[in-house]
């Protein structure tokens, strides 16, 4: 006994598939063939993204696993030969390109004599679809188009739903084919897009959503915006009214930290050390309104502090780097 595919008008059988019947349909009356013949939701093989079926029958062993092709010269069906009359179980399985189950029915059929069965496939839910994600990042004053090298981004961390994030080299999100995504269920996602530099800081950033279809992959772009803006600070070193110099306060390291509208320290202890007599200071920060702190020690036992009780304070906003040139100078007088 074989299992055949139908052809057009089910008139030409091609392809072959044996079948060993294990034990009997249960019933009398005459042999026969069970053709089958299917849709998915309605759809068919191509709209539904199937590229083959398999079928499953208890006490029936099927050639290659049951597995046919899900169209042959335009007919959607395969044909099982030569059963004993009787009533038989099946499971119907539509598969994808990579043999993920994206359809699927179960029903019986009686044989007394040939016999078709027409089915339609519903939709599996579950993790069986995925899609192609490319970023980009907003044009600079010399690219419209930058690349990852240009923007100083060398990966993406990509957060969907409440998966953990999945570090991505940044050019994989540029090249033609993109990052591919986990498995996942057809329908809206959520997802976030962190791009960071080789310190680990985050740049750039997308939070949103997209869709996933089945049984057809879809590709997905996104563009990435500013997460940081610039902050330039310079700072001025007194004793009472005179303004010193690194050499003369006797200071070679400036520390300064960062506290946000929580009352957070961006940074841990006094904060980030500095060249005293470098030039401005840049850093980045997410965007909001932070007080600024400046300290230093000089020879002698000397400290130098800017106001802790009242401290200067600067909106940060996104994409915005203020030059050295327009840096802040933070008034940092002797305080012992």
């Amino acid at each position: 006994m074989k299992a055949r595919i139908a052809a057009a008008a089910l008139s030409v059988l091609m392809g072959t598939g044996c079948i060993v019947v294990n034990g009997s349909g249960g019933g009398t009356g005459s042999s026969g063939d069970i053709t089958m013949l299917w849709s998915f939701g309605g759809k068919t093989c191509t709209q539904a993204g199937v590229t083959s079926v398999q079928i499953t029958m208890p006490g029936v062993t099927l050639e290659d696993n049951g597995v046919l092709p899900c169209s042959a010269r335009g007919t959607q069906g395969g044909v099982l030969e030569k059963f004993k009359a009787g009533t038989y179980t099946f499971t119907i399985d539509g598969l994808g390109s990579n043999n993920e189950k994206l359809y699927s029915t179960s029903g019986t059929v009686t044989v007394n004599g040939n016999v078709t069965a027409t089915v339609d496939l519903n939709a599996v839910n579950g993790a069986n679809t995925y899609a192609y994600l490319s970023w980009s990042f907003p044009p600079s004053a010399n690219q419209n188009n930058p690349s990852c090298q240009q923007v100083g981004v060398t990966d993406v961390v990509v957060y969907i739903d409440s998966q953990a994030g999945q570090r991505v080299g940044c050019s994989v999100g540029q090249s033609v084919d993109g990052s591919v995504t986990p498995y996942l269920s057809a329908g809206v996602h959520n997802v976030r897009l962190s791009a960071l530099a080789s310190n680990g800081a985050e740049l750039y950033s997308f939070v949103g959503t997209f869709t996933t279809a089945l049984g057809a992959p879809t590709a997905q772009a996104f563009l990435l915006q500013w997460s940081v803006g610039g902050v330039a600070v310079k700072w001025s070193l007194r004793e009472n009214s005179a303004i010193l110099s690194c050499a003369q306060a006797g200071v070679t390291e400036v520390f300064v930290n960062f506290q946000d509208a929580q009352n957070n320290l961006v940074y841990a202890d006094a904060g980030l050390s500095q060249n005293c007599s470098g030039d401005a200071a840049t850093f980045n920060l997410r965007p909001g309104a932070y007080k600024i702190f400046v300290q230093a020690a000089g020879s002698g036992d000397r400290l130098y502090q800017s106001n802790m009780a009242a401290p200067p304070s600067v909106n940060v906003t996104a994409g915005v780097f203020p030059s050295a040139a327009s840096a802040l100078t933070i008034d940092v007088p002797r305080t012992q």
